[in-house]
């Protein structure tokens, strides 16, 4: 707006009226979706998923709204017998700057007594198929949130999917040399900080991928 007095009212009004109009439209939404839980719809499906993975034995599954910091790792890894771990799966989601999409992210990391790295870790993304309404916010909130709703369960399931493929696969050099002759493709993840991803196309069913990316991340993502 450059400099003095009467842009910086003109930008001051302009930023008052969009900050009402947005909080209008959220308070809105937050009404119509109050009783949609995201930790509720995404454990749900997470976990019916993720019990049916064979490689890792006697699974104990519990849900913390405790960040998975360095001293939570710390404090759980004085707690492990030496034939025992426990691994963190970080769980966050948000909508695209544009509102058409949901992206559910997981962070995992396998800790045993003796090692000081995880044994294991990688990182998982899914991504919604868009909205395509002019109004996306509120195609999430009709009907009770019945869209929001549904997503959050399919990335639920979804993460599930990937988490234990990926925990079945041989080591990475034999990962990577089984995806290299597949499909190559470069994906945006539509998040605030777009994320371009290279990759290999794993699996396609009529409205969706699973891309392993050069990083060895797996995302389940709409095309």
């Amino acid at each position: 707006m450059g400099y003095g007095l009467i842009p910086a009212l003109i930008d001051g009004a302009i930023s008052a009226s969009r900050q009402s109009a947005l909080e209008n439209l959220s308070a809105s939404f937050y009404d119509k979706t109050r009783q949609v839980d995201f930790r509720t719809s995404f454990s749900q499906t997470f976990n019916q998923e993720f019990k049916q993975q064979v490689t890792l034995k006697n699974v104990d599954i519990s849900m913390s709204t405790r960040g998975a910091s360095p001293s939570m790792r710390d404090e759980n890894k004085a707690l492990l017998s030496s034939d025992n771990a426990f691994m963190t799966i970080r769980i966050s989601y948000e909508f695209s700057p544009n509102l058409r999409n949901i992206i559910v992210a997981a962070d995992t990391a396998l800790i045993n007594k003796n090692a000081t790295e995880p044994i294991y870790k990688n990182s998982f993304m899914f991504v919604s198929a868009p909205v395509s309404e002019t109004a996306p916010l509120e195609a999430w909130a009709a009907n009770n949130g019945e869209l929001l709703s549904q997503a959050f369960t399919q990335s639920g399931t979804e993460l599930g999917k990937l988490l234990i493929q990926d925990l079945s696969e041989p080591a990475n050099e034999a990962v990577f040399a089984s995806v290299a002759a597949k499909e190559k493709v470069t994906y945006t993840v539509p998040a605030f900080f777009p994320w371009i991803i290279k990759g290999n196309v794993t699996e396609k069913t009529a409205n969706r991928q699973i891309i392993r990316a050069d990083t060895g991340a797996l995302l389940s993502t709409p095309f």
